[in-house]
């Protein structure tokens, strides 16, 4: 009898024991899984932080390509920065001369550029002296003045300049371009010495093909002339004195 009371004991242990055990890890698993829940909320929250990040990085990488772009457009089509315009200069003078008030003053970005200007009418100038072609008709970036005479392409590359002066009776006068103080062509006008037939008059054309810099000074000069002065004829019943340019490229 004993020993089946002590073997009842033994056996209501065991179930004590059993029972425990399957109470305590059945408590453990749970607090396992519910650290395992919290860790893959927090990845998840992490997870979206990351996209939120690279969606505002990829943001400012389009914002940046965009900006440089732009500035290389700017850089390339314009070539143009620093060059004065017709609008930016001060407002010519108009000319006295009434035989033709048609100016044409563009600022079109364009990949050459060009100008046209003559003399509204005669002058003497002496030796080295600059040759004032004061009616301009064409000019698409400001690159001629006309109330110095001087020519400053733009930017850098082969033009072509070319140039008529004309003599009126018994004159002789050579006249040069001159490209940054330095003799880039020249021309001699010489006309009748008697005027028997004709007007006496003769004139003369040159065309030089240069490199020239951007900002290049560039400008046509009396050489030398006949006297005190040579006087260049410019009048519209006759003959023009006038000075072009244009890139080649």
């Amino acid at each position: 009898m004993n020993n089946q009371i002590l073997f009842l004991k033994m056996y209501l242990a065991c179930i004590f024991v059993l029972a425990y055990g399957i109470s305590f890890c059945s408590a453990n698993t749970e607090g396992q899984l519910l650290e395992l829940e919290v860790f893959v909320q927090s990845q998840f929250a992490e997870n979206e932080n990351m996209k939120s990040r690279v969606a505002e990085l990829e943001g400012e990488v389009a914002t940046l390509v965009a900006e440089n772009l732009e500035e290389e457009f700017e850089t390339k089509s314009g070539e143009l920065k620093g060059v004065e315009t017709m609008a930016e200069k001060e407002e010519l003078p108009k000319s006295e001369h009434n035989g033709f008030s048609g100016h044409l003053f563009t600022r079109a970005a364009g990949s050459s550029w060009a100008f046209h200007a003559y003399r509204s009418r005669n002058r003497c100038y002496n030796s080295y002296e600059t040759i004032e072609f004061d009616v301009e008709t064409i000019d698409n970036v400001g690159m001629y003045d006309p109330r110095d005479g001087i020519a400053e392409p733009p930017v850098s590359g082969v033009y072509v300049f070319t140039w008529t002066v004309a003599a009126p009776h018994q004159t002789k006068f050579a006249t040069e371009l001159v490209i940054d103080g330095r003799m880039a062509g020249v021309i001699t006008t010489d006309s009748d010495a008697t005027q028997s037939s004709g007007s006496g008059t003769h004139p003369a054309t040159a065309v030089v093909v240069a490199q020239v810099n951007a900002g290049s000074h560039c400008y046509i000069r009396m050489r030398s002339g006949t006297g005190d002065c040579a006087n260049v004829l410019s009048d519209d019943n006759i003959v023009r004195t006038t000075f072009s340019s244009w890139q080649l490229f």
